[in-house]
């Protein structure tokens, strides 16, 4: 590898009064590991967040008074690459020539405050001094690190140490983006683990299995002499000759996720990596190129450090299927693993990008098992930085120039495919998910400008670029996403079908924002893009397909049944038709890519066909999760087959939305769950579900139980919100609550029957449901 050391930063400043307070404001980039007096100023890690930096660049804030003392204080800093100074030179996302790269710097202000009110304030300016000596000498964001423990400076980031010899730091223009606070929830290590199963593959080369696919890194315990080089490499699978692997990896040059680490010499030398994080279940000891460690020199993975945004988790999730609960832990480990330093990324080690797509298919998932109120918050800033002035928008979000627009690599040709809608979803889905989610039109308000802009100016630019006469269709340059081989992947229907969906998106934010004209205007495109949906894609037989003589596709018929595409009278029997194909002619798997598998769960529970579902989500044979789970992978995988590059993708997960809104049947029927809807599906072969989500007003939670009485059904509604709760019933004389008819039960009041439920209205409270012996005449 080349000599990329990391800066080193150093500031001595005296104190000479009591301090009541201090705080740092710091912008380090890429990554900033800040310390005061040897301590460092936060738990933070890979920090600021990733942002265009030609038009963002965030600063965190950081209380230091307690750090702080009488006499001489040191500030020091060491800058990791990040996404700043990418120099990896991949396929073609042109990370290495983005706009914004320069060599890390660094942006500091502590204010100090004294007790008698009178102020210090040490700034980054020409008085730091500053280093490249030390013992980081090259790291790189797909990469890795390499340490030279030989190099330490011991004493560097303390009082008394002599940096008379350093450099005087050169002061350098700073990123052209705005700095903004960093307010979403930071990076940082959240789990501490045991090191897991060792194995030695080979003589000299020792491979540990962590149990588990994770982000994060190993802290190395290494017994060695002075020189020695050690090779650890991250991988979530190993090859048949049991090593660790990256096979698959076509789109980075170099070794992906490969530190060393070069030996001090001095009896037992602990060390962990900083300024790379990695995507693994295995990490392999060896020395460098995988050859056998030397003999004598004893090199252990003392634990494993999980590393990712740690936002909150909000539910929880139990059945009485093993794999809908395995699915649902599989999903949640997937959605960790791809969020690191504020973006939501497709892998955590092929590519760790924020694709757009990926995101905004598992929006409702994430959003369901974490609190993500402020992550959105910095991400539809960045879909803000990320727009032209045209209204394009990338396939990326943060992107570069080099990438995801129009005419780059790979997806959007110039004669056609400008618009790629279903990854072009993140900027209606994520704002409108938040909205629903919490209640906040802030989010809305900065997000409609953008919606408008790209619906009214970039979409219809590409509406006559498909080849028909049809004023409202269009194609793409991605589809139906990974879908099992020989599936058609729809890419022209789901184009379309995603157009409409944005337009109802844009009808409904222009309403919530009290903006009724566009709200109708909105409306009367979603009707006209709806009706050449129709004339271009719906066959005579009631199919919908994506040229006319094509075989039945899942994917078709889902999207138009969930984006309400299908006239009225065709819905039931499409329905069917759905159900009849996953049962008898797929026998029971779903045959679908990333945006079919994101919807064709609640197509079916919502559409009365709980059996065929469940019997879709519970296969074990390919193409399957329970297919996945059988060859012990510990995550989501990329593709269906057994040779997915990724085995850590989270965009399949999006199924899990689906059972909190479906199999529990909670779903806010208003933004921020004012009012919110209970409606489960029963499957005949599920015997139990139990769940609950964290609102903005507090716990929502259902329990349903088939038991020999009838259905019990359990439900929790929080304070200031009130339901509607839909119990399936023949008969409103089956229902009782608490022992009584629900009829006549306090808090309980009948609305109506409606598609084999019995319908109550509820306020805050907890209520308990039995349906099926008969109550009262």
């Amino acid at each position: 590898r080349e000599v990329r050391p990391t800066p080193m930063f150093r500031k001595s400043f005296t104190l000479s009064k009591p301090v009541a307070r201090a705080r740092i404001y710091s912008s380090g980039l890429g990554y900033h590991d800040l310390s005061v007096n040897g301590v460092r100023a936060w738990a933070r890690v890979l920090d600021p967040q990733f942002t265009d930096y030609s038009k963002t660049v965030l600063f965190t804030t950081a209380d230091v008074g307690a750090l702080l003392r009488p006499g001489e204080n040191v500030l020091a800093s060491e800058l990791g690459s990040g996404k700043f100074d990418d120099a990896a030179r991949t396929w073609d996302w042109g990370w290495h020539k983005a706009q914004w790269r320069a060599t890390p710097r660094l942006r500091l202000d502590l204010y100090v405050t004294y007790t008698d009110g009178t102020e210090l304030v040490v700034r980054s300016d020409e008085t730091w001094k500053v280093s490249v000596d030390g013992a980081t000498r090259y790291d790189s964001y797909y990469l890795g690190e390499t340490y030279d423990a030989r190099r330490e400076v011991r004493g560097w980031k303390e009082a008394g140490f002599d940096d008379g010899r350093w450099a005087a730091a050169r002061v350098v223009p700073a990123p052209t983006g705005m700095v903004r606070a960093e307010t979403a929830e930071p990076t940082r290590v959240v789990a501490e683990r045991a090191p897991g199963t060792r194995a030695e593959p080979a003589p000299g080369v020792v491979v540990y299995d962590v149990g588990q696919n994770l982000t994060g890194w190993a802290t190395i315990e290494v017994h060695a002499p002075a020189g020695t080089a050690i090779e650890v490499f991250y991988s979530e699978r190993r090859s048949s000759d049991g090593r660790a692997s990256t096979e698959g990896n076509g789109l980075v040059g170099g070794q992906l996720q490969t530190d060393y680490y070069v030996a001090r010499g001095e009896g037992t030398e602990r060390w962990t990596p900083r300024f790379t994080y990695k995507g693994f279940q295995y990490v392999q000891l060896s020395s460098p190129g995988s050859r056998p460690l030397p003999d004598g020199v004893r090199v252990t993975v003392a634990s494993i450090h999980q590393v990712w945004d740690g936002l909150r988790r909000t539910s929880s999730f139990e059945s009485g299927e093993a794999l809908l609960d395995q699915i649902h832990a599989h999903a949640d480990w997937a959605l960790q693993e791809n969020n690191v330093s504020g973006i939501t990324t497709d892998t955590p080690i092929y590519e760790k990008n924020a694709w757009t797509g990926d995101a905004e298919l598992t929006a409702g998932t994430f959003s369901t098992l974490y609190d993500t109120e402020r992550l959105y918050r910095k991400q539809v800033q960045d879909m803000r930085d990320e727009q032209t002035a045209e209204g394009e928008v990338p396939l990326l979000s943060p992107s570069n120039v080099n990438y995801g627009y129009v005419g780059k690599p790979a997806f959007k040709p110039l004669d056609c495919c400008g618009a790629t809608p279903p990854w072009d979803a993140f900027w209606f889905v994520v704002p409108w998910e938040g909205y629903r989610r919490y209640g906040d039109a802030r989010l809305l308000e900065s997000a409609y400008p953008a919606m408008q802009k790209y619906l009214d100016q970039w979409l219809p630019r590409w509406t006559d670029k498909d080849g028909d006469a049809l004023a409202y269709t269009l194609t793409s340059g991605l589809g139906d996403w990974c879908a099992p081989k020989g599936v058609d992947p729809v890419i022209g229907l789901s184009a379309t079908a995603y157009y409409a969906h944005f337009a109802r998106i844009a009808a409904d934010t222009a309403r919530a924002l009290g903006k009724a004209g566009a709200a109708a205007r909105y409306e009367a495109l979603f009707a006209r893009i709806r009706a050449d949906f129709n004339t271009k894609y719906l066959g005579a037989d009631g199919v919908y397909r994506e040229k006319d003589g094509l075989p039945f596709t899942q994917t078709a018929q889902v999207l138009p049944l969930a984006f309400g595409l299908v006239p009225e009278e065709r819905r039931r029997p499409l329905l069917a038709r759905l159900a009849d194909d996953i049962m008898n002619a797929r026998a029971g798997h779903e045959y679908v890519g990333v945006l079919g598998a994101r919807h064709i769960l609640p197509v079916l529970l919502q559409g009365g066909y709980a059996d065929a579902a469940l019997r879709l989500a519970t296969r074990t044979d390919y193409p399957s999760f329970g297919y996945w789970f059988s060859l012990g992978w510990t995550s989501l995988g990329e593709f269906w087959e057994d040779t997915s590059r990724s085995r850590s993708h989270h965009f399949f997960g999006s199924i899990v939305q689906s059972f909190y809104e479906d199999l529990a049947g909670i779903r806010g029927a208003e933004p921020g769950y004012r009012k919110i809807e209970i409606r489960p599906a029963i499957p005949t072969g599920l015997d139990h579900v139990s769940a609950s989500y964290d609102s903005v007003r507090g716990r929502v939670a259902v329990a349903w139980r088939q038991t020999p009485p009838g259905l019990r059904l359990d439900v929790t509604v929080p304070p200031t919100a009130t339901a509607e709760v839909h119990v399936p019933a023949s008969d409103r004389a089956r229902v009782s609550e608490s022992g009584l008819a629900a009829d006549g039960s306090e808090g309980v009041r009948f609305l109506r029957m409606a598609d084999g439920h019995a319908v109550y209205a509820v306020g805050s409270g907890e209520y308990h449901f039995l349906s099926g012996k008969e109550i009262h005449p």
